[in-house]
């Protein structure tokens, strides 16, 4: 509480001596400072000093020059405070009768005054705070004194007008100040004492008689001495004054330069701080560049290291990219081969359709010509029925019976070509068998897609199937005809009897007749039967029994070549759609000949049994 009261003191005192000096010199005064803390720049205490004793306190026109925000810098505050402190310390020891001991620049220090912040500006640490605070209030005080003691009518009239709460506490300050200090004013400073402030009168009164009296002691010692006396010392005071005169001039003239000096120094001195304090910043400034710089560094390092890893990269990509660029050229050559196989294949696809529909074509007409030869097979059995009952009802003359079978034996030759020719279409069905498996393969290599043909190859493949197994029925009824005969003949050599012959001659001509049924069926046998019952007392009509026996083989061997016929003219259509027909025409010629060897074979057994047969009965 009473450093607050000291610094509100202060304060109103250093307010009440502004407004003051504004009303005395009448020119407009400046702001007031508003707290205790704007007192720090130390510019308003030096101006109030500067009015008391100019010639102490001379840079106050300077400080006055200066604008409030270049205060707040603090390079202006730091030399306002020093010039403030030193000049001080110069009217403390010259009127106010300071000790050789007491140097007020370092008692206090500037330095933590101008570092004091504002209340609502800067933030410092408490003791920082602390320490500006208390060398301000320091600084203060012996302001106080300082105007106090000088006897300045101005500040007189200031500290009357003070309230008493604020005198009693500036008076006390005054005193803990001079006593600390040890201050000892001087006479002209002793006629005003800050506690009987109050009561100036009076102490000017006391003043007076003391130099009353002090003026009569000195007209009485004067009144003693002679008057030559008098006159040398007169001479004496004279020269000295002169002596005096010249010396003040010539100090005059020393201090005068002195004070340029002086001003220039400090001109300069503060010129020094405040390039320190810039250096001082631009060193924190530059330790912070280099901070940066460094970290720079470090980034232009690893931006350094990160393009080399990235040119690497792209160095690899560029690789890797190449190597699937090579790729993708070799899988576009083998695409476009693909394609191309794959074109020849569509043709070659085509063919064999084209091929197989010719096929299907060919075995239409192998259809119909079968129906056309089944229908004249029917036509033919008609007529040999037709020849039996004319046979019957007019056969009498067994010997132009037996001349006409014999001119049927001149049938033989054709039997012989029909045989060949039976031997040929076998050969060309056996090659054209070959073809149609390399076709198959052929069609099986193709694409599957959309290629139906499965359905036409199994029902050419039935066709075939049903057409083998009917010749495998004529043939199997020719075998059983010729072996019936060879038993017939052997039979009738033994008993002697044409009946059992004849009886068993009839039974193929009615298998004709049946259309290529089985001979050893019950029915056939059971017609046999009745047929040998019924000519068996007609011996006399073997001749015709020899003819219907021709007749029968003629027209099994008949049938079987206009089936071996069909089957050729499917084959020789089928062989003109592949380009491998010719080779397969001479790889089956051998096979062809060994077959046609057999049936040769076989043909010539035939001939010699129904040559045998026709001798025995003609005998």
């Amino acid at each position: 509480m009473a450093d607050a009261a000291k610094k509100a003191a202060a304060l109103l005192l250093v307010r009440q001596l502004l407004a003051r000096e504004g009303v005395d010199t009448g020119v407009e005064t400046k702001p007031l400072p508003e707290k205790y803390e704007d007192l720090r720049d130390g510019a308003i205490l030096y101006r109030i000093l500067a009015r008391i004793s100019p010639q102490t306190f001379p840079d106050a026109d300077e400080m006055n020059e200066q604008v409030p925000s270049s205060r707040q810098n603090w390079v202006v505050r730091k030399g306002n405070l020093v010039a403030l402190v030193r000049h001080m310390n110069d009217y403390a020891h010259q009127f106010l009768g300071a000790p050789e001991t007491l140097n007020l620049t370092l008692l206090i220090s500037p330095t933590e005054i101008a570092n004091l912040p504002e209340l609502t500006e800067e933030s410092e640490t408490p003791l920082e705070i602390e320490k500006g605070m208390k060398c301000l209030m320091e600084l203060t005080d012996i302001f106080v004194v300082m105007v106090v003691l000088s006897g300045d009518p101005a500040v007189l009239q200031a500290v009357k007008s003070l309230p008493h709460a604020e005198q009693v506490v500036l008076s006390n300050a005054a005193k803990a100040c001079i006593t600390k200090h040890a201050l000892r004013p001087r006479r002209r400073h002793g006629t005003l004492a800050l506690e009987d402030s109050l009561k100036s009168g009076l102490h000017r009164s006391v003043t007076a008689g003391c130099a009353e009296s002090s003026s009569h002691a000195a007209h009485l010692s004067y009144s003693l001495v002679g008057e030559e006396a008098l006159n040398h010392q007169i001479l004496q005071l004279r020269r000295g004054l002169d002596d005096a005169n010249a010396k003040v001039l010539e100090l005059d003239s020393k201090l005068h330069l002195a004070l340029t000096e002086r001003q220039e120094w400090e001109s300069k001195y503060k010129n020094l701080l405040a390039e320190a304090e810039l250096r001082r910043m631009t060193a924190a400034g530059e330790d912070h560049l280099r901070q940066l710089l460094a970290k720079k560094e470090e980034i232009v390092q690893k931006l350094t290291a990160t393009i080399e890893d990235q040119k690497k990269r792209i160095s690899a990509f560029k690789e890797a990219t190449a190597a699937q660029e090579t790729a993708l050229g070799s899988f576009r050559r083998k695409l476009k081969h693909t394609e191309e196989e794959l074109m020849k294949k569509n043709v070659e696809r085509r063919e064999a359709l084209d091929k197989l529909s010719v096929a299907e074509r060919s075995l239409a007409a192998q259809m119909n010509n079968r129906a056309e030869l089944e229908r004249q097979l029917e036509d033919l059995r008609t007529e040999l029925a037709l020849a039996n009952a004319q046979t019957h009802n007019g056969m009498e003359n067994s010997e132009a019976c037996l001349n006409r079978s014999f001119g049927s034996v001149n049938s033989v030759d054709r039997v012989v070509q029909l045989e060949n020719e039976l031997d040929e279409a076998r050969s060309q069905k056996e090659a054209a068998e070959r073809l149609l498996q390399v076709l198959q393969r052929q069609v099986a290599a193709l694409p599957s897609e959309g290629f139906g043909s499965s359905a036409a190859m199994g029902a050419l493949k039935a066709q075939l199937r049903q057409a083998e197994k009917e010749k495998e029925e004529l043939r199997n009824q020719l075998a059983a005809t010729i072996a019936r005969l060879e038993d017939a003949q052997g039979y009738w050599r033994r008993r002697g009897s044409t009946s059992f012959v004849d009886n068993e001659t009839e039974s193929p001509l009615l298998g004709g007749k049946i259309g290529g049924g089985n001979a050893d069926s019950p029915s056939g046998r059971e017609e046999t039967d009745a047929s040998g019952q019924q000519h068996r007392p007609c011996e006399k009509q073997d001749g015709v029994s020899r003819e219907r026996t021709l007749l029968g083989s003629t027209l099994l061997l008949l049938g079987y070549r206009n089936l071996m016929l069909q089957q050729q003219l499917t084959m020789t259509s089928g062989g003109k759609f592949t380009a491998s027909g010719d080779g397969e025409k001479e790889n089956n010629g051998g096979f062809a000949g060994n077959t046609g060897s057999f049936l040769t074979r076989h043909r010539h057994e035939v001939e010699q049994g129904l040559l045998r047969s026709v001798l025995s009965r003609g005998g």
